[in-house]
């Protein structure tokens, strides 16, 4: 998989640079990541879904996953949707897929090596998702577009070490090589910026991140935002059903409402600011 993933053709690179230099303004370029594996049958399902008959907008899709994909897997999907052989943890091959350009990044963690070191230490199951999401992070603040990441996890247990969620500055590229534009964000007032952290609140986070492990995702930040994904959450459903033998299609009304005819679907938004607290 590690040669595979380094064999992005030039061809690709130079159409996926021309989507990304089209993106027309309003719309949003949507980036999945692929970690391990050959799972195509989620990835056609993912982009099916976008391409929905109910979906007001097509939004244009990058995918990058660590092997070749089938010829003819999106055919029908329209010509906005590319594809591209790249690593997940390889800031370049990110970059070049159009994570400092996109406002929704989908990371897979794909189908997971059976050896035996995946089997007895369930946390590396989701290692390169959890290097990804540093990357992708740590990248995207940087980015003038505000992107919202999600994560499929395999064990629960690893959300604790994924990226904690803060608030940042955008600063461009180029400002960041050169050194412009520093200087007029390190005095503005952030709530996470060092000078308004409280010694004893930030030994308490400390304290709760080594027994969150303990803790059911449900009650993680991430998963109140949207941002991660395991399955537990099919395994609680699944339990749920006992005293709630719709939940099913309750779920499938929320997220799949052209099955059933219906008109409105929900939509995810930012909470105005002046509602937080």
């Amino acid at each position: 998989e590690g040669q595979a993933s380094d064999r992005a053709t030039p061809s690709d690179i130079q159409r996926i640079r021309l989507m990304r230099a089209n993106v027309h303004e309003g719309e949003e370029l949507v980036v999945l990541v692929v970690c391990h594996g050959e799972v195509w049958q989620q990835v056609r399902t993912f982009v099916g879904a976008l391409r929905a008959t109910y979906m007001p907008v097509f939004r244009p899709m990058v995918i990058m996953t660590p092997t070749e994909m089938p010829a003819r897997l999106l055919e029908d999907c329209g010509d906005r949707v590319l594809t591209m052989q790249g690593s997940c943890t390889k800031v370049q091959q990110l970059v070049e897929a159009g994570i400092l350009e996109a406002g929704a990044i989908v990371v897979m963690t794909g189908e997971v090596p059976q050896s035996k070191e995946f089997s007895e230490a369930p946390i590396y199951k989701d290692s390169r998702v959890s290097l990804c999401a540093q990357v992708i992070e740590c990248w995207c603040g940087i980015s003038g577009h505000e992107a919202f990441a999600t994560y499929e996890l395999q064990d629960s247990a690893t959300v604790i070490h994924l990226p904690k969620l803060m608030v940042k500055p955008c600063v461009k590229v180029e400002d960041l090589l050169s050194g412009v534009g520093l200087a007029d964000n390190k005095d503005e007032e952030r709530p996470d910026s060092d000078k308004d952290i409280d010694p004893k609140r930030a030994a308490a986070e400390a304290e709760a991140r080594k027994t969150s492990s303990n803790l059911s995702i449900l009650f993680h930040p991430r998963f109140a935002a949207g941002q991660v994904f395991t399955p537990e959450l099919w395994g609680a459903m699944l339990g749920r059903m006992f005293y709630m033998p719709a939940i099913i299609e309750l779920v499938e009304a929320l997220i799949m409402p052209h099955r059933r005819g219906q008109e409105a679907f929900p939509w995810q938004i930012r909470v105005p600011p002046h509602f937080v607290g």
